[in-house]
């Protein structure tokens, strides 16, 4: 089986992605076991890296720029995204690296390259899972009891993976032909950072700038996990459909990407 027609063939039906899934689950197991073994601060660091964040930003925009974020006290607010965005940062990260890491299975089996793209977006949620069992005994311990709808977190959470393929279809390839653009990777998150209601209510963002921050895919996920944790959504739904619309169109565009560049990658890869 030709390389090309085998990528051209998965991406032209769902069906066909759907008998490489064993590939991708293989992938993402692999992925899991190989982070956690022979690891002993791995779990630490999961845990320690959006707590810290929290703690900071919490400092700066609590204390030295006085952002408020209503009944909500700041570090939870801050604590709750940063939970969703470490997820989608780690995600983004290992699914734009993944062809790169997967070269000597991509050169020698004749498998869709998208496979291990979607595979890096999937395996982090266990480190998700992990944050966010952590955050849940805070919120208890601390005497901030969550409504009901904090059960749907892990659940809308599985939207993450399709934010990152908007951003990823892009990288990956492109991170594949030129070993350089891992940098413009770390770049995009930083600005994403700011440009993402992660730490800030978007209610907060001038009127005039709402539109242009709503069309990030990441906006959408962030503000309903945060929304189904703590009961309240700081944006107009209206904004989460953008969104999810960005996220869509963005994917659909970064297909047709991933497709063209795809027939010269394995002479790269």
């Amino acid at each position: 089986m030709d390389i090309t027609s085998a990528t051209d063939t998965a991406f032209g039906s769902f069906r066909t992605l759907w008998n490489w899934r064993f590939l991708a689950w293989a992938l993402t197991v692999r992925d899991i076991k190989l982070r956690y073994k022979q690891t002993v601060l791995s779990f630490g660091i999961i845990i320690l890296r959006p707590l810290l964040s929290a703690v900071i930003m919490a400092f700066v925009l609590g204390s030295v720029a006085n952002l408020s974020t209503g009944d909500i006290p700041i570090f939870v607010f801050g604590f709750v995204g940063s939970i969703i965005w470490f997820y989608f940062s780690y995600a983004l990260s290992n699914s734009a690296m993944s062809l790169l890491k997967e070269s000597d299975t991509i050169s020698k089996v004749h498998v869709p390259h998208f496979i291990p793209v979607l595979a890096g977006t999937l395996s982090t949620y266990v480190d998700f899972l992990v944050s966010f069992v952590v955050l849940v005994a805070y919120l208890l311990v601390s005497g901030f009891v969550p409504g009901w709808t904090i059960i749907l977190a892990p659940v809308i959470a599985l939207g993450t993976p399709l934010t990152v393929l908007a951003y990823s279809l892009f990288l990956a390839p492109l991170t594949g032909l030129f070993r350089d653009f891992r940098e413009l990777t770390n770049l995009i998150l930083q600005f994403l950072l700011f440009l993402t209601p992660v730490y800030y209510p978007f209610d907060k963002v001038p009127a005039l700038f709402q539109p242009v921050l709503a069309l990030n895919p990441a906006l959408w996920v962030i503000e309903l996990f945060r929304a189904s944790v703590l009961g309240q959504m700081t944006c107009d739904p209206f904004w989460i459909w953008v969104s999810l619309g960005s996220t869509l169109v963005c994917c659909l565009i970064g297909i047709r990407f991933f497709r063209a560049l795809d027939r010269v990658l394995i002479d790269f890869l």
